[in-house]
């Protein structure tokens, strides 16, 4: 059976029903929060740190160097372009 919106308006305005509500809430964040801190203070093995540190420089290495030269490439397609027009205005 399922609740009707107007009911469930009125009871979720009602103090003791908010209060609960709340207090659950509370009560569920501090178990995920006791469940999930530990983990999160854990100290990081070196050598996963140092492999992470190499994927993430080469990861920049190689998004500087493609997007350098994506710009040389637009810059070429550019000046073509513009050579073009300039020519076909002159005839």
């Amino acid at each position: 059976m399922k609740l009707p919106r107007d009911k469930l308006l009125v009871l979720c305005n009602w103090p003791p029903v908010q209060r609960w509500v709340k207090d659950s809430d509370h009560l569920m964040f501090q178990s995920l929060v006791e469940v999930l801190i530990p983990d999160v203070l854990r100290p990081i093995p070196s050598k996963l740190m140092q492999d992470s540190l190499f994927l993430l420089s080469s990861l920049f290495l190689f998004l500087s160097t493609s997007h350098r030269l994506q710009e040389i490439r637009l810059g070429d397609q550019h000046g073509r372009s513009a050579q073009l027009v300039y020519n076909k205005r002159r005839l």
